[in-house]
């Protein structure tokens, strides 16, 4: 399989995995591995951090580079090639002041809890819709979320209609009592509702494990998201129930959410060190 690089745009990472100045980079992901081709400038770092889940290969095309390992470290020139163990920690440093340090790396078969930790939300789409067999394996990601008592009482109403997500663009925003000039979608050529029984008592807990689904798998195919509130105001309204008796939905429901899906217009947000969600233990 032919990778098309030079069709892949670069993003700019400032400061990537904590490290100093900025990483340009080509990715490729096919949802189970990473192939990054990769600058640092002179004087340029990648963080010290830790492949929990997975290894890394690094291999060197330019420049002198050095790699600080647990138990010391390393230096490579072009042709050197350097391995990171699962389980193992590691630094990339360009060791010239003169010439950028230009690689290649590889993370092969990233489990569920390093894509986890990677998914960032996406404010920035592309015009152009995401295939259909994507759109179908997020929404199916959804559906196999769990529910309380296993009851399945939420439904996900997929929108690719230009007209209807510029009208729930408008509501929303009137609702929020704002205007956002990418449009409280940021653009987003898909927007998939969802929406449980309204007589459910667990309903909010149910839509939102579906959205959190939906979200984790976006990311692993590639595609970027975003969870938009005010669903539950704007189907309380008689022009959205009406809508949905139009496809054919009867009933009562609550909205609970909407996500944004697209494929993502500009860098990707870096990691964010995790300082909140504390844990307190009693053993």
């Amino acid at each position: 399989m032919k990778l098309p690089y030079s069709e892949i745009e670069a993003k700019v990472f400032p400061n990537f995995k904590g490290g100093e100045k900025n990483l340009w980079a080509k990715m490729f992901s096919d949802g189970s591995n990473r192939i990054l081709h990769g600058k640092l400038e002179p004087g340029a770092t990648i963080g010290m951090h830790c492949h929990d889940t997975s290894s890394e290969i690094i291999y060197i095309l330019k420049g002198d580079g050095k790699v600080l390992v647990e138990d010391g470290i390393e230096y490579l020139k072009p042709g050197d090639c350097h391995y990171c163990p699962k389980g193992q920690s590691h630094s990339l440093q360009n060791n010239s002041n003169k010439e950028d340090l230009e690689f290649f790396a590889v993370v092969p078969e990233q489990d569920v809890f390093e894509k986890m930790k990677a998914r960032r939300s996406i404010r920035k789409f592309r015009k152009e819709l995401p295939s259909k067999e994507k759109i179908e394996k997020v929404i199916e990601a959804g559906r196999w979320a769990a529910s309380g008592r296993n009851k399945q009482s939420s439904i996900i109403v997929a929108v690719t209609n230009k007209e209807i997500i510029q009208k729930l663009t408008k509501i929303n925003g009137e609702i929020a009592e704002r205007h956002n000039p990418l449009g409280e979608f940021y653009g987003a050529p898909v927007v998939l509702i969802v929406l449980s029984d309204k007589n459910w008592r667990n309903k909010v807990y149910d839509g939102s494990l579906i959205l959190g689904n939906m979200m984790i798998a976006a990311h692993d195919l590639g595609l970027g998201s975003c969870w938009i509130h005010r669903a539950q105001q704007e189907f309380e309204m008689p022009e959205w129930k009406d809508w949905l008796k139009n496809l054919g939905i009867e009933g009562e429901w609550e909205g609970i959410g909407h996500l944004a899906l697209g494929i993502p217009d500009g860098d990707y947000p870096n990691e964010i060190p995790r300082t909140g969600n504390k844990v307190f233990w009693c053993e």
